[in-house]
């Protein structure tokens, strides 16, 4: 089926517009919240879980360490967790990222960057490495790459146009920001769609509505990572092959930029709203009269929730894990069996970023916390000036925990990173690994920005 008739096919899916759900991220575990966040259901407990999505029929596929689950709604395992591309890879490849399932529920697709070794680069006196950025696809249920071996390379930050097309966004250099592809084909036969005229920005982290008429992206804009949402009225279908009419799509409504960086952007299933996540949790924002922007409205919905995904299916009575006493606003505590939701899936050790800081001289300060004792090392490179490029290091650090609570890890700059930061801003990404006592162990990463004003430590 082509895309045009695929989108006619899932804009005409019924109850789309009245039954509805978000599942989201709070305090490490998976929550289901009603589409106006009234209702909110807590789904797993333990920790550990993060970038959850849901296919049309209400299974959740969850992401733990470098493994996906594939839940029901009350957080039992639907089937045995399988691994992902990044599963016993090298410790520099950073991934699975933002894993989405689809509207079918046969088959998910996640992106992620695999990093080599590194040489040593005597003019600049530093380490230098080179990673590429790519999207797999496969089973939902069980470990497949079919037909792939690096994937589409340089496109990750996939999302679902149907249950056979894929959108993905870079930021590569001489390249469109924004790209197709159709599952089946071979490596790299994603096909290149359009570019904001805007070249400053980058594109990421694409959302798209059922019925094919509007695309948002997060923006990095103005120095920024995340820090804008771009919706665009769409044209046209997407180009499925090469010589396909673009039909390039029209920014028409913005959000920002704002003075932080949103993780996810996900549209209702009737496309007249979408969610974002904020530092102060997640935003419904109102599209009435689209294509006109003076009808939207903007308000919290539901406070300390991140990585929204839209859903058809409602929250039903017994969706949530009873005995995790999950509940907010008008939901009540969760209705699922009692037990369920709980001994699944990541062991119950708790590992997150409280916050961080970048201080003078470039140090970067990470507060870490954990329920047990374990070590922690991080490690920091370079970014920007477009993907598949050589990366220096920035600096690493390392700490332990004696106990449960929490401890700072700073990163010290190398010297070339910190006369690098006096010339300019500096943005580089941080992967932070805890080693709990006998355990697996976790990983978080994030991106921070360095301020050219931060002057090199004596």
């Amino acid at each position: 089926m082509g895309l045009a008739a695929a989108l006619l096919v899932l804009a005409a899916a019924p109850a789309l517009a009245g039954a509805s759900s978000i599942v989201y991220i709070k305090g490490g575990n998976v929550w289901l919240a009603s589409a106006d966040g009234t209702v909110q259901r807590q789904v797993t407990t333990g920790g550990g879980w993060g970038f959850a999505s849901q296919a049309d029929n209400g299974t959740i596929l969850a992401q733990a360490g470098t493994e996906l689950y594939r839940l029901n709604r009350s957080g039992v395992p639907l089937a045995p967790a399988f691994g992902t591309s990044f599963t016993g890879a090298a410790p520099n490849w950073i991934g699975p990222v933002d894993p989405v399932i689809s509207p079918d529920g046969v088959n998910q697709a996640y992106g992620g960057e695999d990093t080599d070794s590194g040489v040593w680069d005597p003019i600049c006196g530093c380490w230098s490495f080179t990673d590429v950025f790519s999207t797999w696809w496969g089973s939902a249920s069980s470990f497949s790459q079919p037909n792939q071996t690096s994937g589409q390379q340089e496109y990750d930050d996939p999302a679902w146009i149907d249950d056979s097309h894929l959108v993905m966004t870079t930021t590569g250099i001489g390249i469109d920001d924004v790209a197709t592809y159709t599952l089946g084909g071979p490596d790299n036969s994603q096909v290149q769609w359009f570019s904001d005229p805007d070249q400053s920005l980058s594109l990421t982290d694409p959302a798209i509505t059922r019925a094919g008429d509007k695309l948002a992206f997060l923006a990095n804009t103005q120095g920024g990572i995340g820090n804008e949402i771009r919706i665009y009225a769409t044209t046209g279908p997407p180009p499925e092959s090469p010589g396909d009419p673009a039909n390039v799509p029209v920014d028409t409504c913005n959000i920002g930029p704002t003075g932080f960086q949103s993780l996810r952007i996900s549209f209702s299933p009737d496309g007249q709203s979408l969610v974002y996540d904020a530092p102060d949790g997640i935003h419904l924002v109102s599209l009435a009269g689209w294509p006109s922007c003076t009808g939207m409205s903007d308000r919290l919905i539901i406070p300390g929730g991140v990585d929204p995904y839209f859903g058809p299916a409602d929250v039903g009575p017994s969706d949530g894990c009873g005995a995790c006493g999950g509940g907010g606003g008008g939901g009540g505590g969760g209705g699922g069996p009692t037990g369920a939701g709980t001994g699944h899936g990541p062991a119950a050790v708790q590992f997150s970023l409280v916050r961080h800081a970048v201080t003078r001289g470039g140090r970067i300060e990470l507060t870490l916390s954990a329920s047990t004792p374990g070590s922690l090392s991080a490690r920091a490179v370079t970014t920007g000036g477009g993907r598949n490029h050589r990366h220096h290091l920035y600096g690493s650090g390392a700490a332990s925990l004696p106990g449960a609570g929490s401890v700072v890890l700073t990163i010290r700059p190398t010297r070339a990173a910190a006369t690098a930061a006096r010339r300019g801003r500096v943005k580089v990404s941080i992967t932070v690994t805890f080693t709990p006592r006998g355990g697996p162990s976790r990983t978080v990463g994030l991106a921070v920005s360095v301020p050219a004003t931060h002057r090199a430590p004596r």
